[in-house]
């Protein structure tokens, strides 16, 4: 089983972007790997302590997923920083991967 955290912008986006999360979570949790997600935790605590969070669970999984609009967010740059420089397996999701995020199933796009 891969441990998949997902990334992606959160900050300014409607609903938290909250529907793309739960739909690459559902696709991947369905294919059989254990996903984490942002999207798990409390709300209500500050931004520099998701990151704490967020930066722990990509140390701790073997592969990051991207979801659109990542490049656009400061938190999900840092994410993608520290899963290159831990040399994690990042898979960035396309409008080509017909459902299957980030093309982990099928071959995707690696960042």
């Amino acid at each position: 089983m891969t441990i998949i955290y997902i990334a992606g912008p959160i900050t300014g986006v409607a609903d938290g972007n909250k529907p793309a999360f739960d739909r690459a979570e559902t696709a991947l949790a369905a294919a059989g790997h254990i996903v984490m997600s942002p999207h798990h935790l409390p709300k209500g605590m500050p931004e520099t302590v998701y990151m704490d969070i967020c930066l722990a669970m990509v140390r701790g999984c073997d592969a990051v997923l991207l979801l659109p609009g990542w490049e656009l967010s400061l938190g999900v740059a840092a994410e993608h920083a520290l899963a290159r420089k831990l040399g994690k397996e990042i898979r960035i999701q396309t409008g080509n991967d017909n459902g299957l995020p980030g093309g982990f199933e099928q071959g995707g796009v690696a960042a």
